[in-house]
């Protein structure tokens, strides 16, 4: 699930003196937020509807906003439709306003006054004694969470080149992926990665662990387990000889002998993982400092890159591994963090994972950057941060233009390709643009630039011949 833009409450448009923008009833999920950003150049009042059957109202919320003053907020939704009217109650004519909508998930959990509650298994109320910050008190209630484990399940969806890489590929069976070196080669399954760079590190992994019922017979003298290989992110500059910084081998190939399904683990056994896998069947994979490339303590503060599930193909025997792999999990060690607490409930804001990027971003640290007299001339819009979504305006109804972005350390001209081009049509007073998520949430490498002109062309030099203009969402990035 994630958060999406609002389709039907968002405006970037002139609203004149005593006229209100009324959005339109929206169907939002259960456990759903309402998050807002407005700009504007006069005051104006802001008010939430929220309906049962999207006819009558069960609750009116209403804020007044300051001109040329930034205003955001978020808010619970008690019902099932939603709708946000803006009015301008001054006897001033508004130039403009810019009004972004956003729906999120959010969890709300009882808050208990007494003793720890676990919820869920990752959430923990505390006693007010641990209190951090009043932001994260209720009553005498402290709201922390917990980070969650991972868990990978073998589907015939996921069974792709991404995962399988430079080995074999599973079989598809009835519980997972079949494995037999009675064919040649290896297996070099990569199951977990982590392209954030401020991830979790190898002295945060409790265990990392694989599920697979055992089908070889050949039993102790020559059938084996597969193995878990860390592999630790790079340095970055001249210190990146090579794809991974460290490789962290865990082995063991005791009781082969006995067929059925097996937990096979790194580090602590996670006792609460498969309990009913018992005895020899859970099987701890030893540290190997020969097959390694350094001692274990000597990479504890390194980021996990990937974990992965090797076998060898430096076999004779045909079925020295055969099995069926049916999962694989991490168990971080947990670190508990106050979270937030709305209207008594615990908001999770979901944190979008760009297509451009392993960072995740905040959805509430926006910004408005508005520019106006788009030309074939570069306007500089953000030196960084993420793109989270833009409104522009075409003030002409007699001719269109095409608007450019670009991400470049240096003003775009001409010969420069946009990552974007939008179409602002004669059609219509204003055009809103609601990026899909592969733009809404759009790391800036560089510095995003924008170029209006006459034509679609890459090339085009020809200023438009009309008075358009743009404002964009910026957002910090927000690592977790």
């Amino acid at each position: 699930m994630t958060s999406v833009i609002s389709n039907l409450n968002n405006t970037n448009q002139p609203i004149l003196a005593l006229q209100t923008f009324g959005g339109k009833f929206e169907l939002v999920n259960a456990y759903t937020a309402l998050s807002f950003a407005i700009t504007t150049d006069t005051n104006c009042l802001i008010t939430v509807y929220q309906s049962y059957d999207g006819v009558s109202l069960d609750s009116v919320s209403a804020y007044a906003t300051v001109a040329n003053v930034f205003f955001s907020k978020q808010i619970n939704l008690l019902y099932k439709f939603c709708r946000i009217s803006v009015f301008n109650p001054t006897g001033v004519a508004q130039t403009y306003i810019s009004f972004m909508t956003r729906w999120m998930s959010v969890i709300p959990l009882p808050l208990e006054t007494s003793n720890v509650v676990v919820v869920g298994g990752s959430i923990s109320l505390a006693p007010s004694s641990n209190t951090i910050g009043s932001v994260n008190v209720v009553g005498d209630t402290v709201v922390y969470g917990l980070n969650n484990d991972y868990n990978f399940y073998p589907t015939v969806e996921n069974n792709t080149v991404a995962i399988y890489a430079d080995g074999i590929q599973g079989t598809n069976v009835a519980g997972g992926w079949l494995y037999d070196n009675s064919a040649t080669g290896k297996i070099n399954w990569y199951l977990y990665s982590n392209l954030n760079p401020n991830g979790q590190t190898v002295g945060s992994v409790n265990s990392m662990y694989a599920v697979v019922n055992n089908l070889s017979t050949l039993g102790l003298s020559q059938a084996q387990n597969p193995w878990i290989m860390i592999y630790t992110r790079p340095d970055s500059g001249v210190n990146a000889t090579s794809w991974y910084k460290s490789k962290l081998f865990f082995g063991s190939n005791a009781f082969t002998d006995i067929n059925g399904i097996k937990l096979l683990y790194t580090g602590t056994d996670p006792i609460g993982v498969h309990p009913e896998i018992t005895g020899n069947n859970r099987i701890n994979l030893l540290f190997n400092l020969s097959l390694s490339t350094k001692p274990l303590v000597d990479a504890l503060n390194e980021n996990v890159l990937f974990g992965t599930l090797q076998t060898t193909n430096n076999t004779a025997t045909p079925s020295e591994f055969k099995f069926v792999f049916s999962q694989f999990g991490i168990s971080w060690l947990k670190v508990a963090s106050p979270l937030p607490i709305e209207q008594n409930a615990v908001v999770v804001r979901l944190q979008q994972t760009s297509t451009n990027s392993g960072v995740r971003v905040n959805p509430t640290a926006i910004s408005p950057v508005r520019k106006t007299g788009l030309s074939n001339t570069a306007q500089l819009i953000a030196t960084n941060g993420f793109l989270y979504g833009s409104s522009m305006i075409n003030k002409s109804l007699t001719t269109g233009c095409w608007v450019k972005l670009y991400d470049k350390a240096t003003a775009p001209t001409s010969a420069d390709t946009p990552f974007l081009i939008q179409n602002l049509e004669n059609v219509a007073q204003y055009n809103l643009i609601s990026h899909n998520d592969d733009y809404f949430n759009m790391p800036i490498v560089n510095s995003l630039w924008v170029r209006a002109t006459l034509t679609s062309a890459d090339n085009d030099t020809t200023d438009a011949t009309i008075d358009c203009e743009i404002t964009a969402f910026i957002g910090s990035p927000y690592s977790v």
